[in-house]
């Protein structure tokens, strides 16, 4: 992902990853009000290290970044059945205003 409008972090410890994340400043057809906005793709933390406020020192730089070039508007997706994901993003603000639904596998 070499490019201005993605951002790839990366926790390591003792050489081993221990977690990252993907988001990108995405368009929308110039019809919507607001034509860029942020999509965070994934936020990972290896379970072990969970609860250290790693996830949250990688959201504060994301957010930052995104703040850096004027994108007011961030989307993300999370999994129903993801309970622990769902509470992180609600824990930092991201509210629920889509379902997004599959028929098929």
């Amino acid at each position: 992902m070499k490019s201005d409008n993605a951002l790839v972090l990366v926790a390591r410890e003792d050489g081993q990853v221990i977690a990252y994340s993907l988001s990108q400043i995405c368009k929308r057809h110039p019809l919507f009000k607001e034509v860029d906005y942020g999509y965070i793709y994934d936020l990972a933390v290896k379970s072990e290290y969970r609860r250290r406020g790693i996830g949250e020192q990688i959201l504060g730089k994301i957010l930052e970044w995104f703040k850096s070039r004027q994108i007011g508007r961030i989307e993300l997706m999370v999994l129903a059945k993801n309970q622990i994901g769902y509470s992180f993003w609600k824990k930092h603000g991201f509210v629920v205003v889509a379902h997004r639904m599959f028929l098929g596998k």
